[in-house]
């Protein structure tokens, strides 16, 4: 018999990350876990957490993208975390995973996919926003065209749990 495939999620359920099913989609599970998971591989001069990255980038991008924003990273609240590129890039089948597990999501909220592949243009040109803010010194991503007018704020985890709560709410997308 091989290991147990599953993950022990914060709402005490098992999920199988390798055959995730729109059953497992808890969006509280999610926020919970982004506002807690640091961006950058947490080598920013201060905690920088995905869960305002994703408010930040839904306040910048076109209004038929915004729930495309909010749900672009979570994946990673559901275990994946927030891996950097060239590692995802390394692993193999990593990268197949996660955007698998994506489209559960996206399918879960009936969330056309074809807005995540809209999205990706803006979530990498936030990157050039972020890296010119988030280290000690400013880098250039000169590869990305910064969009421009977005500040990071360092929030903490209870305000970027409250933030990401409170869109997902306004986007239909969870109920309190």
């Amino acid at each position: 018999m091989g290991a147990d495939p599953r993950i022990l999620l914060g709402n005490m359920r098992l999920v199988n990350p390798l055959d995730f099913q729109v059953t497992d989609v808890d969006f509280k599970v999610a926020i919970r876990a982004l506002s807690r998971l640091p961006r950058y591989s947490g080598q920013t001069k201060k905690p920088y957490y995905v869960a305002e990255h994703e408010v930040k980038l839904y306040r910048q991008v076109p209004k038929h993208l915004r729930r495309a924003a909010i749900l672009h990273d979570t994946s990673e609240g559901f275990g994946l975390l927030d891996l950097p590129n060239p590692i995802k890039r390394a692993i193999d089948g990593y990268s197949a995973l996660e955007k698998a597990m994506l489209r559960v999501i996206f399918l879960s909220v009936n969330e056309p996919w074809e807005h995540m592949e809209e999205l990706e243009q803006y979530d990498r040109r936030i990157c050039a926003d972020e890296m010119l803010q988030v280290f000690d010194e400013p880098w250039n991503a000169k590869f990305w065209e910064p969009l421009g007018g977005v500040k990071v704020d360092f929030w903490g985890q209870r305000r970027c749990e409250t933030e990401l709560t409170k869109l997902f709410v306004k986007e239909g997308l969870l109920h309190v």
